[in-house]
């Protein structure tokens, strides 16, 4: 079959329509891969943290502080603004607060048992990511994660 002048070049033109879509679809499919891993190091962060500062309940905040953050770090240290991360954890991309929780406002508190369990470490974990590419009213382009985790005591 013969091709007319009006029929050629029609095929490139879809082509270049569509790989606008394609391209989209592949930058926010890439962001969202970004976030995603985030926010999974952001709460294994904050449990690691919460492990690290509940073996020891005799230390002062300032080590429990210290503690966290260095649990926090390690399980952050994939994350792509690592080298980022303030030396105490007390500014963003990632800050950290540990505290000290009452046996009452631990999570697996039983009210049918008071006198069971100990008291817990409480850690709040924030990472912020990295700028990426923002899909306006889709993907920003910067999310602030905060996972919190908490964890009794172990006994002495």
């Amino acid at each position: 079959m013969q091709r007319t002048g009006r029929q050629r070049g029609g095929a490139i033109v879809e082509a270049a329509l569509l790989s606008i879509w394609v391209l989209f679809t592949f930058i926010g499919v890439l962001d969202v891969g970004f976030y995603v891993y985030a926010a999974i190091a952001t709460q294994s962060a904050a449990r690691a943290a919460a492990m690290a500062t509940s073996a020891d309940p005799t230390l002062g905040a300032a080590q429990y502080q210290l503690l966290a953050c260095a649990a926090a770090k390690t399980e952050l240290d994939r994350v792509p603004n690592y080298t980022a991360f303030p030396s105490a954890c007390d500014a963003m991309p990632l800050t950290v607060t540990q505290t000290m929780k009452a046996k009452s406002a631990c999570p697996d508190y039983d009210t049918a048992n008071p006198a069971a369990g100990e008291a817990c470490s409480q850690v709040a974990v924030t990472y912020q990511t990295i700028q990426l590419f923002p899909i306006p009213g889709v993907l920003p382009g910067k999310i602030t994660l905060t996972r919190i985790a908490s964890m009794r005591f172990n006994a002495p």
